[in-house]
């Protein structure tokens, strides 16, 4: 993908997400959790990080992907560095409280990885992953197109459980309704290059978030998406 179509979606990706990072965190945590050091492996445009810096005195938001770190949410609590979950040493920072997968755990679960978490984790540290699948076929549908909601090999429920070093404190799913917005559906949509380049082709005479959010509002009510939630609590063994 070029830098320029990767800003393009990364800005739609950056312009509105799910609130569901808050509702899942709210799961994982517990009320009288407060941690010094965050890591969120995967940051994208720094969601997740924003999540997390609720319980951190401090974190570090890790991404390989510079246009997504270039769109990412600033905040005072929070430093983005460009980087892979293999290979924290980018970081400068050899302890975390906390560190936190969210939708990237299945990019990044290799046995490096582990030896990192081993490296870096607090003794009394946690590790949180989770996830979340929003089904957009019956959206994509009404609108004439057909878009697969996510890839058939990738796994939204990956966690740490066959890893023997760690203790699984918590593993779940549910399901979440989504009431959105017809701005807020079309970023949903633009969010992803394939898909992004089908609605292009669509409306090949204007905007494509321009004319997603028009032909959306005609088509009348409010877009409501399900959603499928993952989560897992990890600690060490």
């Amino acid at each position: 993908m070029t830098n320029e179509y990767s800003n393009t979606v990364a800005k739609h990706y950056a312009a509105f997400r799910p609130a569901l990072h808050e509702v899942i965190l709210r799961r994982l945590i517990r009320p009288s959790d407060r941690f010094s050091i965050g890591l969120d492996v995967g940051c994208g445009t720094g969601y997740s990080a924003v999540a997390l810096a609720a319980y951190c005195s401090r974190v570090f938001g890790l991404d390989p992907n510079q246009p997504m770190l270039d769109k990412a949410t600033i905040h005072p609590k929070i430093s983005y560095v460009k980087g892979y979950g293999d290979d924290m040493c980018v970081l400068g920072q050899d302890r975390f409280d906390v560190v936190s997968f969210a939708g990237s755990l299945s990019y990044t679960k290799t046995n490096k990885t582990k030896s990192e978490l081993l490296r870096t984790l607090a003794l009394d540290g946690v590790v949180l992953v989770y996830d979340f699948q929003v089904f957009i076929d019956d959206l994509t549908a009404s609108l004439g197109m057909f878009c697969c909601s996510a890839s058939l090999d990738y796994n939204f429920a990956e966690n740490l459980c066959d890893w023997p070093e760690f203790t699984s404190e918590v593993v779940g799913t549910d399901r979440v309704l989504l009431q959105l917005s017809a701005q807020e559906a079309a970023h949903i949509l633009l969010a992803n290059s394939d898909r992004y380049q089908l609605f292009q082709e669509k409306f090949p005479d204007t905007d494509p978030f321009c004319g997603l959010t028009g032909y959306i509002r005609r088509l009348g009510g409010k877009p409501q998406l399900n959603a499928d939630i993952y989560f897992a609590r990890h600690s060490l063994s």
